[in-house]
């Protein structure tokens, strides 16, 4: 507001920004954090006054009494403590929590902790418990900063806005918090979701170096419009976001969400992490299907995990008829407890959580951790356990894409690992192929073998790397197929067809511009590299100074035309980004009447 005030050359008074001070409200557990941030605020006061004003006109207000108070934020559902000490200090943190209990703020900004808190707050029994309007739920693993998130909306005006820094895992991601996330979808106006996520890895986003992954949530009081979409932004790992030199966000990662789709998917948020556009159709064809949990149950059969603390099993010992025992030393050995554990007992299936899928039916004594899960029998169960191994090889890259389009582990907190749960929820449909079309095979191919890699290696990826010169020309023939075929499907009238007819190169190969024009020849497309020096000031734009957005441009002035240009890279030119590509070409002549 200051900043603002002054572009206009209207200098505010001393006198204002006290009134402005005293809008400001916050609170916090440690006294010192708010000493110390109500002298932040002082000093921030001074920046923006001269020397003679700060010395003759300036009068400190004491912000610690009414404004930036030492309190619980939860001090009104914390257990009455017996012992004295302790009582004056809840007195007193509830007479400060009183100031600003019936308040209501226009403006809610905070970074609530990340941290599990379970049983070190001794609050109510209920303190955990959700009851809205007879919709009862709980806080999703004890999260407090879910907790933080419910008790801070209820403070807001109407029409306030309010934006918190929450762990991503814990609001989006994770399926224990599906209860949680769709009554507060359906209750509040989310109006936009900035996803970090990409970013939490090797120092990309924290100071202290922390791999967290991160969300902004921004939310208002007002009934939540059903018509209005809610933008999940993700910043994937680039080399500028990498470095911190901006923000930078690319078209294809700006997704659009229907309440419907927010309040009843729990998947629609990961398969926009691992690609968007189609993924959620494919994840939805394979989650109607029955499960692997659902086989091992009507088969008598269960999951498990191996020992903790001890040493994983080499990924290479894994072959899908056997456990290569080579790897099971006596070093290995020695890292269990227990060898004779009934667990270990054979045959067994075994699949380690890791997303490059390491199975096996086993059928020797081998100790496993609980990096493995192990499926089994109380009886002999080895024709199951075989039907299991030859729907893994069968299968085996669907069930990938699988985990990587819905766990809530895999390339969110940690790149590679899954939880069994995970596994569990896989569909057992011996031919997944026969749910899938050919549009489908390739986005599953895009995900497993350059959309992971981007989201794990970020800015060293080879989704992020100019097409080299020796497959340009099949990598852009590829696209400029897929994306024909998908408005052909619509706007193909017997020969009359979209076609890819040119393709020029810019900016010293930096940006491509493919030609589709409808017609019914059937000319070789030809490849040219042109110069345009205002190309790049077109589909780089910025926003502000510490945000720019790569636009994907599509142009529909010449009749019977489409042109689209990008930056030259392996992911614009992807078969997801065509059909993505096609999807938004179909809207836009729909619009237009064709």
């Amino acid at each position: 507001m200051v900043e603002a005030s002054e572009q206009y050359a209207k200098k505010p008074k001393p006198s204002d920004l006290n009134k402005l001070l005293s809008c400001i409200y916050g609170v916090d557990k440690e006294e010192q954090a708010t000493k110390l941030t109500a002298f932040s605020l002082c000093l921030a006061l001074c920046d923006t006054l001269s020397p003679m004003q700060v010395i003759s006109e300036l009068k400190f207000v004491d912000l610690t009494k009414n404004n930036i108070l030492y309190t619980d934020f939860f001090i009104d559902e914390l257990i009455l403590p017996k012992e004295e000490e302790k009582l004056k200090e809840y007195s007193r943190q509830i007479e400060n929590f009183n100031k600003v209990k019936s308040l209501k703020f226009s403006l809610i900004v905070g970074n609530p902790p990340f941290a599990r808190s379970g049983k070190k707050i001794e609050g109510r029994k209920d303190f955990w418990d959700i009851n809205y309007n007879n919709k009862r739920t709980k806080i999703p693993s004890n999260q407090i900063a879910l907790k933080f998130l419910w008790k801070s909306t209820g403070m807001l005006k109407e029409d306030g806005l309010q934006c918190l820094i929450l762990k991503a895992s814990s609001f989006l991601y994770n399926p224990t918090s599906f209860d949680f996330k769709k009554l507060f979808f359906s209750i509040f106006n989310v109006a936009q979701i900035f996803d970090f996520t990409p970013l939490a890895r090797n120092k990309s986003l924290w100071d202290n170096g922390a791999d967290v992954d991160t969300i902004a949530l921004f939310t208002k009081n007002t009934v939540p419009e059903t018509t209005k979409n809610i933008l999940h932004a993700i910043f994937r790992r680039t080399k500028v976001n990498r470095e911190r030199i901006l923000f930078e966000i690319d078209d294809a990662d700006l997704n659009y969400i229907s309440r419907n789709q927010a309040i009843n998917n729990p998947f629609i948020w990961k398969a926009n992490l691992v690609g968007g556009g189609r993924v959620s159709v494919i994840v939805d064809k394979l989650t109607k299907k029955d499960t692997l949990l659902d086989f091992l149950e009507n088969n008598g059969l269960v999951a498990f995990e191996g020992e903790g603390g001890a040493k994983s099993l080499n990924n290479e010992a894994f072959h899908s008829d056997y456990i290569d025992d080579s790897f099971s030393n006596e070093l290995y050995k020695k890292s269990f407890k227990n060898l004779e554990n009934t667990k270990f007992h054979p045959p067994n299936f075994l699949v380690k959580e890791n997303i490059s899928l390491p199975f096996a039916l086993n059928k020797k004594k081998i100790p496993f951790s609980n990096e493995v899960i192990c499926i089994s029998g109380k009886e002999d169960r080895l024709n199951e356990l075989e039907i299991i191994k030859d729907f893994f090889v069968s299968n085996e890259e669907f069930i990938k894409f699988f985990l990587l389009a819905t766990s809530g582990k895999a390339l969110v907190y940690k790149n590679t690992s899954f939880k069994k749960d995970d596994l569990l929820r896989v569909p057992f449909f011996y031919e997944l192929q026969s749910l899938l079309n050919e549009f489908d095979i390739k986005i599953i191919s895009d995900v497993n073998n350059y959309f992971q890699f981007f989201l794990r290696n970020g800015e060293k990826s080879k989704a992020v790397q100019r097409i080299s010169k020796n497959e340009i020309q099949s990598v852009i023939l590829s696209y400029g197929n897929e994306f024909s075929k998908i408005l052909n499907l619509l706007y193909q009238e017997k020969d009359n067809q979209f076609r890819l007819s040119k393709v020029n190169s810019f900016l010293g190969g930096a940006y491509l511009m493919c030609v589709f024009e409808y017609d019914d020849d059937n000319k070789e497309v030809s490849f040219t590299t042109n110069q345009v020096e205002y190309l790049q000031s077109l589909t780089e734009f910025e926003i502000t100074k510490h945000l720019s957005s790569k636009r994907i441009i599509r142009l529909y002035n010449i009749k019977d035309t489409i042109i689209i240009i990008k930056p030259n890279q392996y992911r614009y030119w992807m078969s997801l980004s065509a059909y993505r590509d096609a999807d938004k070409s179909i809207f836009d002549l729909t619009k237009m009447g064709y």
